[in-house]
């Protein structure tokens, strides 16, 4: 495996992690702009445009708690492709020493 796929594969890993917390990150700027209450304890009616999207953004802020899960399946996977790299690289090391 080259580096530049090794990179490649690890930011997606990294995105992957991260990815549940752009939920807070963008129901939190709305609900505040919006002047509404956004917390994990219940559901608050939130009116934009004439529209209730106090359960959208309520559900939206829930998906951080998800990072827990991605946080442990990132890092299981990126144990994984470092060993793979590194069994990789010391086959490559010793073919050449083989020379």
């Amino acid at each position: 495996m080259s580096w530049k796929l090794f990179a490649f594969l690890a930011s997606l890993v990294a995105l992957f992690a991260f990815l549940p917390m752009l939920g807070i990150i963008i129901a939190g700027p709305i609900a505040q702009a919006a002047g509404c209450t956004l917390d994990g304890s219940a559901v608050h009616p939130c009116f934009i445009a004439g529209q209730d999207y106090g359960k959208t953004l309520y559900r939206l802020s829930l998906l951080g708690w998800l990072t827990i899960y991605t946080m442990t399946l990132a890092a299981v996977a990126l144990a994984g492709l470092g060993l793979t790299q590194a069994v990789l690289l010391l086959a490559r090391r010793r073919r050449a020493s083989e020379r």
